[in-house]
This record gives C-alpha cells, structure tokens and sequence, in this order.
C-alpha cells in the first residue's frame, strides 16, 4: 500500500510492484488483520480517541496489535523477525497505530491513472490474503491490474517456487511498464512537437481604429 500511496503523492511513478494493499478503513480489513476482534472492534477506536490526547506518546509493541506471527511461514526466519526491534517486535506510539488506521490516499482508486499495478500475491500468505487485498485494488479501473500468485510462499515470499515466480513476474513486468512508458514519452513528445510546429497566426492591427504602427504575431 505504500507503493501505492507513493505513487499518487509522486504522480511521475513508471510502475508499482507491490502486495499487501490493504485499505484499513475497511472493516473486515481490520478484523482480518489485527491479532483478534477485540484489538479491531474495541482496541482500534480507544486508540484513536487516545491519539486525541497525551496518551498518543505511549507506545505498545506491534505483537500485542497486529499477527506478527504470520510475517513468515519459515520458522527459523521467524524467530530472527520476532527478536528483531525494527520489525515483528518494534514498538510504535499510539499516535502511529491511529493515523495507519484511519490513513486517506490522497487519490482514492477509483481516479487512480498514474502507472500499471503488478500484485504479487503470496499463496499462503496467513496475514494478508488476497480476498482482503482485492477490495481495494477492484476499485482501480483507469489503469492496467495485473496479478501473479506465488506458490507455495508465505507473507515474505522467501519460498520456492513462489521466489523465483515473483522475481521472473517482476523483471517482465519491468520490461513491458519501461517499453509503455517509453511509448507514452514519445507520444508527448511528439504531440508537443506538433504543437510548436502549427503555423502561426498573424493578426494585422493596422485598420483598427488606433491605427498602430505594428503587427502582431500570436501562436496558433
């Protein structure tokens, strides 16, 4: 979703690869990804109401909010995850958990026209499923969707097949947005050029009653 927020702030983005897209202002989004009904019926409201005050400094650590226990399916790299400050056990304030909440795009789907979209979804992905993914991304009508699912991979897609799939969707992807956004170049180019090249209008001053001594040239 980050790629996405991105995108519309920078408007001049080629392409998005991405997964997870995940619009929290969706219910069932919270439900399905926040560690349990209680956090996203009761925990989410209190922390928005708490982000209002000084409380908005406290800081809770992401295992207690979200499944961090889903980040990957291989347990031995979860184990690094979940002892690891900047990922599964990094503590954010309340003021964080609330603006991720109730985060606005500041271009909703439904007028995105920046770039294509490449979803590379994970097939087993326990956090993020696809189904949560596509009540955002079916909204995206003005410009090309396309998705890949991984086999066999986790929310990190550190397994095969699904790896070598993302990286082979990935560098094709790359290929087709760079020769379209190629295409697009040189068709503004091209229409600019013939902008420049219409012949120019004069517009012959002299008979108007003020009689001026010049003429005056406006483009076409």
């Amino acid at each position: 979703m980050l790629t996405y927020h991105v995108a519309a702030l920078n408007k001049t983005v080629a392409a998005i690869v991405g997964m997870t897209f995940l619009d929290q202002r969706e219910q069932q989004v919270r439900e399905e990804t926040n560690l349990n009904l209680l956090i996203s019926r009761v925990g989410i409201p209190l922390t928005v109401l708490a982000a209002r005050t000084p409380l908005r400094r406290l800081r809770m650590p992401m295992t207690l909010a979200s499944k961090m226990l889903t980040l990957v399916n291989v347990p031995a790299a979860l184990k690094v995850c979940l002892a690891d400050r900047t990922s599964a056990s990094k503590w954010v304030t309340l003021a964080f958990l609330a603006s991720y909440t109730k985060c606005v795009p500041i271009m909703e789907p439904e007028a995105f026209d920046v770039c294509p979209i490449l979803l590379t979804q994970p097939a087993r992905d326990r956090w993020t499923p696809l189904h949560l993914a596509e009540i955002f991304l079916k909204r995206i009508r003005r410009v090309p969707m396309r998705k890949v699912t991984l086999e066999n991979a986790g929310y990190y897609p550190r397994e095969q097949p699904g790896l070598s799939q993302m990286v082979n969707a990935i560098q094709e992807f790359g290929t087709m947005s760079a020769a379209s956004a190629r295409v697009r170049r040189d068709r503004s180019t091209a229409n600019a050029a013939a902008r420049l090249a219409k012949p120019v209008r004069r517009l012959d001053l002299g008979r108007m009653p003020f009689s001026p001594p010049w003429t005056v040239r406006l483009n076409g």
